[in-house]
């Protein structure tokens, strides 16, 4: 994996449960995005389905969502012709859902090369029990053509029944209240019937079809729907919440490492884009460069100030743009003090990507904080780079 190249600087640990770390001090962000939701863990009925609330969804007629379970059970009847399976799989855009995708992968790694299309990345809101809403990427597949609908058929039989056809015990029933949540957590348009969970094995397939023709718009496994209270990491600068398997850098040699200029310490990298992605456009090499340059840069800043405070960048590399860096402080620092940050850091070199956004979290100390002094969690500005 890529980024093993920063073990001899940094220790990677997975961001279990991160949510509370910003949020417990006071910080302030610039273009800060309050964010919602309506959700509740009651739901109101809508036609057969039990709908958490926030979530719309539209119904189809019983004629329309007979035909289409008829259609879904005929795939699994022992007797399903290619053209039938071409129907519902090859008929146009299918998303193959990030869960689904991930198994599908591990027990046919040769799946990604035989489709038509590379597998997408998708930024999908999620929502954690207090209601806040969130963003993640997530990386998915796509079907396109009649030739992508038997590749990909194959390799979910393969994982249903070791390759066998499984032609009894499938059960294709509504979505449950839990189900909803995840699948509106994960796409861009309004649920629409018909759309069903074909429990089959140890999996929970779910099959959005569409009412006019039966193509599937999207496929996923929601045998663990636990899978959609991801670990939250709340960011200061933009107050949202970003979500996935995000990892987070800590210096190995903590207990030992000093600041720069006696004053400055890098006390974490966090990534908000997903590790493959970042693999894809940038090497671990680039970025600890740019987060020794910007460290070298807030030092000379900071050096001639006294104070304690946390700074906190979210840092934004682009494929042609230029590098930008939103602040937010925990503390009180100087005017001054942040526009010597910002003349210091403004002519650092960007990293630029190879085609790809990517997202970064750093985290700095100022000084050496006293935990005595009351002053210390009240934040008084924000700057942006």
């Amino acid at each position: 994996m890529l980024f093993s190249n920063l073990r001899t600087l940094f220790l990677a640990i997975f961001c279990a449960n991160f949510a509370g770390a910003a949020s417990s001090a006071t910080w302030t962000g610039v273009g800060a995005v309050q964010s919602t939701t309506a959700r509740t863990d009651q739901g109101t009925t809508v036609g057969d389905v039990l709908v958490p609330s926030g979530v719309v969804y539209k119904t189809a007629s019983e004629s329309v969502n007979d035909a289409a379970k008829a259609r879904i059970l005929k795939l699994y009847s022992g007797h399903a012709s290619k053209s039938e399976i071409n129907q519902v799989f090859g008929g146009g855009t299918t998303i193959v859902g990030p869960y689904l995708w991930a198994r599908l992968n591990t027990n046919s790694p040769d799946l990604k090369e035989k489709l038509t299309a590379s597998d997408v990345h998708i930024i999908t809101p999620i929502t954690d029990a207090k209601g806040n809403t969130g963003k993640q990427e997530v990386s998915a597949g796509l079907l396109k053509t009649k030739e992508d609908a038997q590749h990909f058929w194959t390799a979910l039989q393969k994982l249903q029944s070791g390759g066998k056809d499984t032609t009894s015990g499938v059960k294709v029933r509504k979505l449950a209240l839990d189900e909803l949540s995840l699948y509106w957590f994960m796409i861009p348009f309004d649920i629409h019937e018909p759309v069903f969970i074909v429990e089959v094995g140890d999996l929970h397939l779910l099959i959005n079809l569409r009412a006019e023709n039966d193509q599937a718009v999207w496929v996923d496994d929601f045998s663990d729907t636990a899978l959609g209270s991801a670990s939250l990491y709340t960011d200061p600068v933009d107050d949202m919440q970003y979500a996935a398997d995000w990892k987070k850098y800590m210096p190995a040699d903590t207990n030992k490492k000093r600041p720069r200029n006696g004053r400055v310490t890098l006390e974490w990298i966090q990534l908000l884009t997903s590790n493959n992605v970042i693999e894809a456009n940038v090497t671990a090499e680039d970025i600890t460069a740019y987060v020794d340059r910007l460290e070298d840069a807030i030092a000379k800043a900071t050096s001639a100030y006294q104070g304690q405070y946390e700074l906190a960048l979210t840092v934004t590399f682009f494929p042609k743009a230029e590098t930008h860096a939103g602040i937010a402080v925990n503390g009180k620092p100087s005017q001054a003090e942040l526009q010597a940050i910002s003349k210091e850091c403004k002519p650092l070199p960007s990293l630029h990507t190879r085609a790809d956004e990517i997202k970064i979290a750093v985290r700095f100390k100022i000084g050496e904080p006293d935990s005595s002094d009351p002053d210390t969690n009240q934040t008084t500005t924000t700057h942006t780079q």
